[in-house]
């Protein structure tokens, strides 16, 4: 609607195409410009006026006809359109009362794909308030390309390996051991985190590395331990998923890449696009 009043006062004043019209608007780089541009270049030369005398002049022409722009200002070669968000909103839910659920509808997607991954905690502890910011983010995400006529595909990849998630693993070995859940699973995992923090000291994180290595080393013992406290804490998330709406058709999980990535950043060393330094840790440098 805002466009297409800037489209056809425009029009009028200038005796132009609507079409040329609409192809010269921009949406100015810094929102403090406006919400519309209109660059003025083109209508100098025919004019024979710089394009900052044309932008003066059509502020002054168009300030008087505009309807739902709070303000029309020349600035150099451009005169910028500053929305009326009164009239901005009262639009909004007047179209949003007509439509109801056909709101927002186009087929501007239809026949395209889009990847939307959201939500990826890690399996030590339960959704917090950065994961419900999150959900809603990918949520509304999910919904407006829906509504585009996109096909989404909505993934969510799980941190399930790694010293932290063996943190919980030695807290429940020294602290737990053998007991079940008395708790909705996540939060009893959630739990053994906070107790191994309160409890670390240099030592113990030296076995929490250790359990990490014999985890990588695929050491029996170990792994069937973190696929039971894994099982416990992925159990609650996906309870808390189906309270409050997350739907996704694809859950991955990191230790299924795990050896992969590992052969990956070993060629990356080789080629020399990863480095390491005298600690062992591996980065890159862009």
């Amino acid at each position: 609607m805002f466009k297409n009043e800037i489209i056809k006062v425009v029009s009028e004043v200038l005796g132009r195409e609507s079409k040329e019209i609409e192809s010269l608007i921009e949406v100015p780089p810094d929102p403090k410009l406006g919400d519309f541009a209109l660059p003025c270049f083109t209508f100098a030369k025919e004019l024979k006026k710089s394009p900052v005398e044309v932008a003066k002049e059509l502020e002054n022409k168009l300030k008087v006809r505009v309807k739902f722009f709070k303000e029309i200002k020349a600035t150099g070669p451009y005169l910028n359109f500053f929305i009326n968000e009164v009239k901005f909103t009262e639009h909004t839910l007047k179209e949003i009362e007509t439509k109801k659920e056909k709101y927002a509808f186009n087929t501007s997607g239809k026949g395209k794909v889009v990847l939307i991954e959201y939500s990826s905690p890690n399996s030590n502890k339960p959704l917090h308030i950065g994961h419900l910011r999150n959900e809603t983010l990918g949520m509304t995400l999910i919904n407006l390309f829906e509504r585009n006529s996109y096909k989404v595909v909505k993934a969510n990849l799980i941190n399930d390996r790694g010293i932290h998630i063996c943190k919980v693993m030695l807290a429940y070995l020294k602290w737990a051991k053998g007991k079940d859940p008395d708790k909705k699973p996540d939060h009893f995992i959630g739990d053994l985190y906070v107790m191994y923090s309160k409890n670390e000291t240099p030592e113990i994180e030296k076995e929490a590395h250790l359990l990490l290595k014999k985890w990588e080393d695929k050491d029996k013992p170990v792994r069937k331990l973190w696929k039971k406290l894994n099982s416990w804490a992925i159990k609650g998330i996906k309870e808390t998923y189906k309270e409050f709406g997350s739907k996704f058709d694809y859950i991955f999980y990191e230790s299924q890449f795990y050896d992969k990535s590992k052969k990956l950043i070993e060629e990356g060393i080789e080629k020399g696009i990863f480095f390491k330094d005298n600690t062992g840790a591996i980065f890159a440098v862009s």
